[in-house]
C-alpha cells in the first residue's frame, strides 16, 4: 500500500527511547489542498497499532496510541514496558504505526528506526 505521494508511510521519522522512564510522541494526520488549509483527520472510530521489532524482525513491544478527534495521534509507552532485563540487550530496531479505519482501510502512518537508551532519560 502507498501513501501520500507514493510513499509508504505518511511519516518516515526515526525515534530514540529511553528503558523505565514515561514516553509520549505525538504525530498529527492533517489533509488538504494545501499545507496553509490542511485540517486534521478526524481520527473517531479509528483504531492504532503500534509496534517496535529488532532489525531481524523480532517483536519486542505492541502498544495501543491515544486517538484524538483533531488528527493527533499520541503514543504512549508507559516506564513499566521497558524495565524488563531483556531491555538491557536492545540497542536498535524498528517502529511501525498502523491506523484502521472504522471501514477497516489500514494507513501506514509512520516508521523508523529506534534506538534505545539503557538507564534514564534522553
Amino acid at each position: 500500500m502507498t501513501g501520500v505521494l507514493g510513499r509508504p508511510y505518511l511519516v518516515r521519522q526515526d525515534l530514540a527511547i529511553s528503558t523505565g522512564v514515561d514516553q509520549r510522541i505525538g504525530y498529527r494526520w492533517r489533509q488538504g489542498p494545501s499545507a496553509q488549509s490542511a485540517t486534521g483527520v478526524d481520527l473517531y472510530g479509528f483504531e492504532a497499532v503500534a509496534a517496535f521489532a529488532s532489525l531481524a524482525s523480532e517483536p519486542w513491544l505492541e502498544t495501543a496510541p491515544l486517538l484524538h478527534e483533531d488528527g493527533l495521534v499520541e503514543l504512549v509507552i508507559p516506564a513499566t514496558a521497558t524495565v524488563g532485563p531483556e531491555w538491557g540487550s536492545r540497542y536498535q530496531g524498528t517502529y511501525r504505526i498502523n491506523l484502521t479505519s472504522p471501514e477497516g482501510a489500514v494507513t501506514p502512518l509512520a516508521c523508523g528506526f529506534v534506538t534505545i537508551v539503557n538507564g534514564g532519560p534522553l
